[in-house]
C-alpha cells in the first residue's frame, strides 16, 4: 500500500524540517538561535488566556456549529467593519483552525482537479502544497524586483483553467506590503475573467510605522478574505482563523468542514471574542518587531555579500545571499540552502532558504526573537564570515 500520488509529491514544510534539525542540535547541547520560525516570541496575553480557562469552566466543551459560534462569528464581523474592511453577515464567515485551513477549505471548494492556481512567487511555503493536495496546479508568477505582484504576467497566466489568485500581503517571506490600489486592480482583473481572489491578510497589523488602511476589494463576491489570530494576538498554538467572503463560496466550506474537521476548539473560540474585543491589535507586538526589523536589517547590510532591503511589514526579511557563496567551505552547495547550512552548521543560527519559497538566492529570517538574541546572531554571523574570505579552502565538510 502507498499514499495517493498527490500524497507522495507533496513535500513537508521546509520552516518545520528546520526548526526539527534546530531540536535536535539544541538536545546534542548546542546553543542555536533561530529565525526560522514565523511566531511571536511571547505567550497568549493573560487575558486571552483567562476567557479559555472561563469557557472550560462554563462548560465549553461541546461541539460547536461547524462554522464556529455564532457569538465569534458575530466579533469577526465587528473587527472587520471596525478595521474598514467592510460588511460581512455572520452567515459569510466560517472559523477554522488556523488560516492554514482556512486557505485549504476555500480552494478546496473553489478548485477541481486540475485547475489552475496563480501564486505570485517568493511565496509561503504550503500555498503550492496545498493545491497540489487538491490535485490542482500552482501557476508560480515570478513578482518584479521589489517584490510586487507583476500584474502583466498574471493578466498573461490567466486561463480558461484558472480558478484562483492567491495574494498575500504584507508578505511572507519578503515583508512587501502590497499597495492597496494594486490589490484592487488584481481583484478586478480576476472578476473580469471568472477568477476568484484569495487574500491572505494574516500580517495585516504588522506594517511600519502604522498599519495600512485595506483595499476596497470589490467586487466582493469575487474576493476570499482570510486572517487568523495567530500573529495579532500570539495564538499560533491556538490554532483559530476566519474566511470572509461571499456568501455561497462561505456556506460551501463550512458543509465541507463539517466533514473534514468538524469544528473549530470551542475554549479557544471562546478566547477569541475576548481577543477581538480586547486585544490592541499587535500594537505592542508591532512597535517591538519594527526595532527589532530596523536592527536586524543595519546588521545584515553591514556584513559581506549580503543585501538586504529594509521591509515594510510583516516580521521576515529577505535578503539576497548570493555574494556570499564565494565564502563557502567546500562541501556546501552555491546556493541559498548552502548559505543556511553553513550558518546554521557553523555558527549556530537557523534561517530558511530561498528555495523553500520557490525563490533561490535568498534566506528569510523571522525576526521576532528579543533584541538580544539578534544581537548575537549578527555577532556570530559577522565572526563566521569574517573568517572565511572570499577563496578560503578548507573548513567544514572540506
Amino acid at each position: 500500500m502507498r499514499p495517493l500520488a498527490a500524497v507522495a509529491a507533496t513535500t513537508a514544510s521546509a520552516t518545520g524540517a528546520v526548526e526539527d534539525k534546530v531540536r535536535r542540535l539544541r538536545r546534542s547541547g548546542r546553543p542555536v538561535l533561530s529565525f526560522a520560525e514565523g511566531e511571536p516570541d511571547i505567550v497568549t496575553p493573560p487575558g486571552i488566556r483567562r476567557a479559555a480557562v472561563r469557557a472550560l469552566e462554563d462548560g465549553a466543551t461541546r461541539y460547536t456549529d461547524p462554522a464556529g459560534t455564532l457569538e465569534l462569528r458575530e466579533a469577526i464581523a465587528a473587527h472587520l467593519a471596525r478595521g474598514g474592511w467592510g460588511t460581512y453577515a455572520a452567515d459569510q464567515i466560517v472559523v477554522t483552525a488556523g488560516a492554514k485551513a482556512a486557505i485549504y477549505t476555500a480552494l478546496a471548494v473553489l478548485c477541481d482537479p486540475g485547475d489552475e492556481v496563480l501564486i505570485p512567487t517568493p511565496c509561503w511555503v504550503s500555498f503550492p502544497e496545498q493545491v497540489r493536495l487538491l490535485r490542482a496546479r500552482p501557476v508560480l508568477v515570478p513578482s518584479d524586483r521589489g517584490f510586487l505582484p507583476d500584474e502583466g504576467a498574471i493578466a498573461d497566466a490567466i486561463t480558461d483553467r484558472t480558478k484562483v489568485l492567491i495574494l498575500n500581503t504584507p508578505h511572507n517571506p519578503t515583508g512587501a506590503v502590497y499597495p492597496p490600489a494594486q490589490v484592487d486592480r488584481l481583484v478586478r482583473l480576476c472578476a473580469a475573467r471568472g477568477v476568484y481572489t484569495l487574500l491572505d491578510a494574516v500580517y495585516t497589523y504588522f506594517t511600519y510605522p502604522e498599519p495600512q488602511a485595506p483595499p476596497a476589494l470589490e467586487p466582493r463576491e469575487a474576493v476570499l478574505l482570510v486572517d487568523s489570530f495567530s500573529k495579532t494576538y500570539a495564538m499560533t498554538g491556538w490554532r483559530l482563523g476566519y474566511a470572509a467572503g461571499p456568501r455561497r463560496v462561505l456556506q460551501a466550506m463550512a458543509a465541507y468542514q463539517s466533514h473534514s474537521a468538524g469544528n473549530p476548539n470551542a475554549p479557544a473560540q471562546a478566547a477569541g471574542v475576548w481577543a477581538l474585543a480586547h486585544g490592541d491589535d499587535g500594537g505592542a507586538l508591532r512597535a517591538a518587531y519594527r526595532r527589532r526589523r530596523d536592527l536586524i536589517v543595519a546588521g545584515l547590510q553591514r556584513l559581506p555579500g549580503i543585501a538586504c532591503p529594509l521591509p515594510d511589514g510583516a516580521f521576515y526579511v529577505f535578503p539576497d545571499v548570493r555574494g556570499v557563496y564565494p565564502r563557502l567551505p567546500a562541501g556546501y552547495p552555491r546556493s541559498a540552502a548552502g548559505v543556511a547550512r553553513w550558518w546554521l552548521e557553523e555558527a549556530g543560527v537557523a534561517t530558511v532558504p530561498g528555495e523553500a519559497f520557490a525563490w533561490p538566492g535568498h534566506v528569510r529570517f523571522c525576526y521576532t526573537p528579543p533584541e538580544a538574541v539578534i544581537e548575537e546572531a549578527l555577532a556570530r554571523l559577522a565572526d563566521l564570515m569574517d573568517r572565511r574570505p572570499i577563496g578560503a579552502s578548507g573548513g567544514k565538510g572540506a
